[in-house]
C-alpha cells in the first residue's frame, strides 16, 4: 500500500459518455485536500468515452476493456491493485459537491471499525434517495420492480426493506449502502476480498457489505455528507433485457448463498450496532 496515497476513485462507464463527463468535471472542481488519483475503467464503450477521457481528462488512470465484463468483475480490476488508503466506488451518474470527498475521508478515519462508508445521495431535485436498506426479503426486489403499482410502496416488506420508518438524518450503522458510492478501507477489503464475480450486476453491493459484518466490519451511513446521484438504474429501463435477467440471477444467487438464517444473523449484529451508537453521547 503507497503510504503518499490516500485516496484512489474507481468509476466504471459503459457508454454514459455524458454522465462521466459531469462526475469527472465535479470530481476536480472539488478534490479531496488528502493525495487522490482517479481510474475509470471502461466496459468497452462505443460512445467516445475512451476519447473523452484522453483529450479532456488525460490526469485519469485508464482501463480499457474490449467488452461489457460487469460490474463487479470491471471493479475488481480496480480494487485488486490499488495502492491507497482508502478506495473509492463511485457512479458515473453521480456528482460530489465541494468538500465531499474530504468530509468522507475524515468521516471513515473517525470510525476505525468501518470497512464501508457511504454519502447521503440525492437525487438531482434535491430530494433524498435511498441508498441505504435493509438486507431484502426474497420478496422486495420483485416489488421494487412494482413501485409504479398502487399500494406496494405501503407494504411491510417494502417499507423495511428501503428504511422507509427511519428519516435518514443520522449517521449509524446500516445492513448496506448501495455501490453507487462506497468510501471502502483498503485494510477491510484485504481481509474480506474482491467483489464477487458470480455477480454480473447486482447485487455486488449487498454482498459486499453482508461480508464486511461477517467479518467483523462496520457499514456505515453518513447522513451529513451528500452527493447527487442521477440513477440511471439500467434494469428499469427494460426489465426483459438481457441486464435485467442478469440481474434477477444476481439476487437469485445471493439469497441462496447467504442462507435466511445468515440474513437474521447479520441484521442482529447491525442492531446491536445500531443499539450501541445511539445510546453514545
Amino acid at each position: 500500500m503507497s503510504k503518499s496515497l490516500t485516496l484512489e476513485i474507481l468509476i466504471i462507464t459503459w457508454n454514459c459518455l455524458s454522465d462521466l463527463r459531469r462526475c469527472l468535471n465535479s470530481i476536480f472542481n472539488y478534490p479531496p485536500k488528502d493525495s487522490f488519483k482517479v481510474t475509470v475503467i471502461d466496459n468497452g464503450s462505443v460512445d467516445n468515452t475512451v476519447e473523452l477521457i484522453k483529450k479532456d481528462f488525460s490526469q485519469v488512470n485508464l482501463i480499457q476493456n474490449i467488452k461489457n465484463r460487469g460490474v463487479a468483475p470491471a471493479r475488481n480490476q480496480g480494487l485488486a491493485i490499488t495502492e491507497a488508503e482508502f478506495v473509492m466506488i463511485l457512479d458515473a451518474d453521480t456528482e460530489v459537491f465541494p468538500k465531499s470527498l474530504q468530509k468522507l475521508i475524515k468521516a471513515i478515519r473517525a470510525r476505525p471499525q468501518a470497512g464501508i462508508v457511504g454519502a447521503q445521495l440525492l437525487y438531482p431535485d434535491g430530494s433524498i434517495q435511498p441508498s441505504c436498506k435493509r438486507i431484502p426479503h426474497l420478496i422486495a426486489p420483485i416489488l421494487n420492480r412494482m413501485t409504479n403499482l398502487p399500494g406496494v410502496k405501503k407494504t411491510t416488506i417494502w417499507r423495511h426493506h428501503m428504511m422507509e420508518d427511519w428519516t435518514h438524518d443520522k449517521s449509524l450503522p446500516v445492513d448496506y449502502v448501495i455501490g453507487a458510492n462506497q468510501l471502502i478501507r483498503t485494510k477491510a477489503l484485504r481481509e474480506v476480498g474482491l467483489l464477487d464475480e458470480n455477480i454480473f450486476y447486482g447485487p455486488e453491493d449487498v454482498d459486499f457489505c453482508v461480508r464486511m459484518w461477517q467479518k467483523g466490519w462496520e457499514v456505515w451511513y453518513i447522513s451529513q455528507i451528500r452527493i447527487i446521484h442521477h440513477c440511471a438504474r439500467l434494469t428499469k429501463r427494460n426489465p426483459f433485457s438481457r441486464l435485467a435477467r442478469l440481474h434477477l440471477y444476481g439476487l437469485l444467487y445471493f439469497f441462496r448463498k447467504f442462507r435466511p438464517e445468515e440474513r437474521r444473523r447479520i441484521r442482529r449484529l447491525v442492531e446491536r450496532s445500531v443499539e450501541f451508537y445511539s445510546n453514545q453521547p
